[in-house]
């Protein structure tokens, strides 16, 4: 310290990076749930490929309505917000996976 009080070091204040919150529209009383993760999804379309078989599974008109049933199972006892315009995108990477 010098004779005045003042301290040889430097003083600085770090500002952390933080990300800006989104913004969405809340109904009255609605709870905002978090989205799906990605690895749940695949989890509830491997069930659906466990119970269908290869064959009934590659048929789209069978598969989606209980993918979707079991996803909404998911969302229910986990507390998510499911987005339905990316199931039939998760259901085409499976098949591509399955084929490869």
């Amino acid at each position: 310290m010098d004779k005045e009080g003042e301290s040889e070091y430097i003083m600085a204040k770090v500002k952390l990076d933080v990300p800006r919150p989104t913004k969405e529209k809340v109904a009255k009383g609605q709870p905002i749930y978090p989205p799906i993760p990605d690895s749940e999804v695949l989890n509830c379309i491997d069930k659906v490929w466990q119970e269908l078989g290869t064959d009934k599974f590659k048929n789209v008109k069978l598969a989606m309505p209980k993918i979707a049933e079991n996803i909404k199972k998911a969302c229910k006892e986990h507390y998510y917000r499911s987005n339905p315009k990316k199931l039939y995108n998760f259901y085409k990477q499976y098949l591509e996976r399955m084929i490869t």
